[in-house]
């Protein structure tokens, strides 16, 4: 895993924009779902993550974010944030 700014988060991102996602949550929150068209944006440091098919949405504040890492192959985003919960983005394959 190669450790990245919160910056540059969205560069990350655009490689996964429109393509379908899972979202795993571990720590003092645990869980799952799957986004099936990726839309994102972030606005004063709020990252929305929308499916553009369903109603599916989840807002994270980069504020709150210790780490961001991203997976050699780029094909997974790790938050790891403040409290204990690690949000992990991956491509559907």
């Amino acid at each position: 895993m190669i450790q990245i700014e919160e910056k540059e988060i969205k560069k990350y991102l655009k490689k996964f924009r429109n393509l379908g996602i899972y979202i795993k949550m571990r720590g003092s929150l645990n869980g799952n779902f799957t986004i099936h068209k990726l839309r994102y944006s972030v606005k004063n440091d709020l990252l929305k993550l929308e499916d553009k098919i369903s109603e599916t949405w989840l807002e994270i504040n980069l504020n709150q974010s210790a780490k961001t890492l991203i997976s050699e192959d780029l094909q997974q985003i790790i938050l790891q944030l403040d409290s204990d919960v690690c949000l992990d983005i991956i491509i559907e394959n």
